[in-house]
């Protein structure tokens, strides 16, 4: 299986998974626009009347796509918010794993942007047809699948008594690392070491919070519910 295929956790036919593995291969390869459903349809070894049956536009099958790639709890990132999750829930934890957290989330982050590094590509250059749909379909995945549990967790490991919205100071530095890295790459720019990268961005988020209470795990109040 592909690195970047798609899962049969998702429910999936097999052929449904195939045509939307065609699609992305197709839209990474050529973009949206110049990709035709023809070349979808050849690339799934499918008839292309068949493309129909599933998804009725090109505009479905790159909705489908992105839902199910951020979706997905085998993907390293949800792994990492579930686990965090169900600690929260069983008082599982202290004022000290706030920084074991950002490094697990971080690396688990940086390793979803190389393992779906053509879905990213893709949401990056087609941002605009994505927010032409009645409902915003990106913004409203990485909030609800990323920087709203990321949030929540951090206010509870912080000992906060609200939750915090510093998800963009420290997600979005990884996310800003990564394209920048991709868009220049080959172009004269030192690739930047990961785990360095990553101790220096865990050190610099942690200062930047202030002061960390330590939480009271053991009666569950953490302030946050």
């Amino acid at each position: 299986m592909e690195k970047n295929s798609f899962s049969a956790d998702s429910g999936r036919s097999p052929r449904c998974r195939n045509i939307l593995q065609a699609a992305l291969s197709c839209f990474a390869e050529e973009g949206f626009h110049r990709t035709t459903n023809k070349k979808i349809a050849a690339r799934a070894g499918v008839a292309e009347g068949l493309l129909y049956h599933y998804f009725p536009d090109k505009e479905a099958l790159l909705f489908s796509i992105i839902k199910e790639k951020f979706s997905q709890e085998s993907s390293p990132i949800q792994k990492v918010y579930a686990e965090w999750e169900k600690k929260l829930e069983n008082h599982l934890f202290c004022g000290k794993d706030l920084e074991v957290f950002l490094k697990r989330v971080g690396e688990a982050t940086m390793a979803s942007l190389v393992l779906h590094r053509d879905v990213f590509r893709i949401v990056v250059s087609e941002y605009r047809l994505l927010e032409t749909d009645r409902e915003p379909l990106y913004p409203r995945l990485v909030y609800e699948l990323s920087l709203n549990r990321f949030n929540r967790i951090v206010s509870v490991l912080a000992g906060w008594s609200e939750v915090r919205d510093v998800a963009q100071y420290f997600l979005g530095v990884l996310f800003s690392n990564f394209f920048f890295q991709e868009i220049l790459s080959g172009k004269k720019i030192c690739p930047l070491d990961d785990k360095v990268f990553l101790t220096n961005l865990i050190d610099h988020f942690m200062k930047g919070l202030g002061p960390v209470l330590e939480p009271n795990r053991l009666e569950g109040q953490h302030g946050v519910e």
